[in-house]
Formats: C-alpha cells, sequence, structure tokens
C-alpha cells in the first residue's frame, strides 16, 4: 500500500514523493497498486498524469487501486476521468486524462487532444494570449516525447483549468530514458554529467539531442513561464527543476524517477494566490 500525501499538487514535496513512490513500486512489483488516500485532502487534478504514472510501472498485467478518497478529490479526479465513475464537467474545466499506449505519432495526435481541450469558448476565461503560449509550450513537451523520451510505456497526460484561482495546470508523464539520460546520449562531449547537470544544461538556450528537427525547446517554454508568472516543474531521473515566474533552479532527489514528468501551469488574468 502507498500513502498518499496529505496534499499531492506540484511543489517539491509532492514530487519528491512521487519519485520515492515509484521507486517502491518498480523494487516490488505488485500485481496491486494500492493507493491510499485517506489522509488526503487535495490532488490536482492536473498532476493525474503522474500518479497515473505508477499503474504502468508495475506492467500490463497489474491494477490500480485508489481508495479512501474525500468526496471533494474523488469528484474531482471523477471529472478528469481519472477514476472508474465518471462525473459530467458541468462547468467544462477538465482537460480528460489520457494514456497513449505508444509514442509512435503522438506528435500529432498530441496536437488534436490539445486543440479538442483548449480550444473551445466553454471554457472560462483562457484568452488568446494565454492559450496560444501554453498550445506551443504543450506541444513541444509532446515533441520532445516523441523524439527524444524512446517511451516502451507511452505517455499520459491530464490538465485543470481553476477559474477562482485564475490558473490552468496540465502535466505530461513519459517513462523513457529521461531527460539526464538523453543528454548524456547526445553530447560529443563524453565527459559524465550528473543528472541535475544535464537537466539544467538541456533548460539552456541552444541545446537539442536533435538539432536538425525544429521546435521552441524547453528554455523556451521556460521563458513562457517566466513572462506568464506561471510554475514549471521538471521530475526527470535524479534530478527536479522547479521554477516560479523568474526564479527557477535544478536539485538533485534520493529516488530516481524512471521516465520525465513536466507540469506547467500558467496564469489566466493577473496574480493571484494559488490553490
Amino acid at each position: 500500500m502507498i500513502q498518499l500525501p496529505q496534499q499531492f499538487k506540484d511543489d517539491e514535496a509532492s514530487l519528491r514523493w512521487l519519485a520515492a513512490a515509484a521507486a517502491s513500486v518498480l523494487a516490488e512489483q505488485p500485481a496491486v497498486i494500492h493507493l491510499d488516500a485517506r489522509q488526503t485532502t487535495w490532488i490536482s487534478a492536473h498532476l493525474c498524469a503522474g500518479l497515473g504514472a505508477l499503474k504502468r510501472l508495475a506492467g500490463a498485467g497489474s491494477q490500480g487501486q485508489l481508495s479512501g478518497m474525500s468526496s471533494q478529490v474523488a469528484h474531482a479526479l471523477s471529472q478528469i476521468g481519472f477514476t472508474e465513475s465518471f462525473t459530467e464537467d458541468r462547468y467544462h474545466t477538465s482537460i480528460q486524462y489520457r494514456v497513449w499506449d505508444s509514442t509512435a505519432g503522438l506528435t500529432s495526435d498530441a496536437a488534436k487532444y490539445l486543440l479538442e481541450g483548449f480550444v473551445r469558448n466553454e471554457l472560462p476565461t483562457l484568452t488568446q494570449e494565454v492559450r496560444e503560449p501554453l498550445l506551443a509550450s504543450l506541444c513541444e513537451v509532446f515533441s520532445n516525447v516523441d523524439r527524444h523520451a524512446q517511451s516502451a510505456a507511452g505517455c499520459l497526460a491530464s490538465g485543470q483549468h481553476y477559474p477562482n484561482v485564475r490558473l490552468v495546470g496540465f502535466s505530461v508523464c513519459d517513462l523513457g530514458v529521461t531527460i539526464p539520460g538523453s543528454v548524456q546520449q547526445s553530447r560529443q562531449d563524453r565527459r559524465a554529467l550528473t543528472a541535475v547537470q544535464a537537466l539544467d544544461w538541456a533548460l539552456q538556450r541552444g541545446f537539442s539531442s536533435l538539432p536538425e528537427i525544429g521546435g521552441i525547446g524547453l528554455p523556451d517554454v521556460a521563458a513562457v513561464v517566466r513572462q506568464n508568472g506561471g510554475r514549471l516543474c521538471i521530475l526527470s531521473g535524479l534530478a527536479l527543476y522547479m521554477q516560479d515566474g523568474d526564479a527557477g533552479s535544478c536539485t538533485s532527489i534520493a529516488d530516481r524517477f524512471p521516465g520525465t514528468l513536466v507540469v506547467l501551469e500558467l496564469r489566466t488574468l493577473p496574480a493571484t494566490p494559488r490553490p
């Protein structure tokens, strides 16, 4: 049984917990992954891609169980399509949880998924000024999975609009070679980098392990977050990058996450308190 934290959101403590939980699943390979939410008061719905990755780690024959949820948490996760029961999204704020079993053709299919999710009139207060850089950034994240991740377990995604606090959040997760692993494979200078150094290098302008292919790149995703005053989190291997507005830094983590989770959060209107 894996005990969920009191709050699971896009902060350092939650992402370190996710890496530790993934390491536990890989070590034990349980037939049933039991997530206990009895002490959990909040799960950010746009992070369901990260939670869903835990089940993928145990293999095709495994089952996932999420128990003990409060009515509020259960309602939020059912609206986004993460649980077996489904609740109608009456306020049109959820970008449905999606799993791709293969990354073949992911870039084009993900673009359709993003357009269906974000380009709709009923999505409240999401202006063109926010939507266009958001879509460009997310397309780049999916493109990176398609080109670099080599993820045999596919890709997961989920998003949520929080109109009351004027935020939109989205996550993309793969279980591939990790960004530090991809950097190390592609560098002409074969001197070993730590995971933190490699992730930091990937966020520098001009990096690409496939330089002949276009794309706005991770540095430009970070620039969108800086301009918006939003948040960017990248959990990959033994490294964690956290950016709030202008300030961003990479740190090492104790448990290796066997893939990459990218979480992007943008403000839809001027700054307000976070949930």
